[in-house]
């Protein structure tokens, strides 16, 4: 990526740039990171959900019971899921999670990018970043 450049780098330029950061020394740094990702992929979900719904994580805040830093925390995985919150989550948006399990063969992490790409681009302004049924 061409860093001295006036222009913004893409999306792409930035997710390149990120896979090359990927490389982990231990299995436990590799497994901490699969955390996060699996609750980024339900947070979005939850922020899906939020959007059609209007709610605003401090209404969300409000309906679990807890502070906007508590939901901000959760949505940038400082803050840990716990089943307890996604049972709260069902309550509030009168909806079921619903998991599946697939092969890491059928898995493409190209898809859900392209799925967060969108979301990401609105809500990111800074340079290196970070359906409902």
């Amino acid at each position: 990526m061409n860093m001295n450049s006036n222009t913004k780098p893409t999306f792409e330029e930035l997710l390149n740039e990120a896979e090359e950061l990927l490389v982990f020394k231990t299995k436990e740094e590799k497994t901490g990171f699969d955390k996060d990702v699996l609750q980024l992929e339900i947070m979005h979900e939850v922020q899906k959900l939020m959007d059609n719904e209007g709610l605003s994580r401090k209404e969300l805040a409000e309906k679990l019971g807890k502070s906007k830093s508590f939901v901000s925390q959760l949505f940038s995985c400082d803050k840990k899921l716990h089943f307890g919150l996604l049972t709260q989550f069902q309550e509030i948006f009168k909806g079921k999670f619903k998991f599946s399990f697939i092969p890491f063969s059928d898995y493409n992490p190209k898809m859900v990018i392209d799925d967060y790409k969108d979301g990401l681009e609105e809500r990111c302004s800074f340079a290196i970043t970070q359906k409902t049924n």
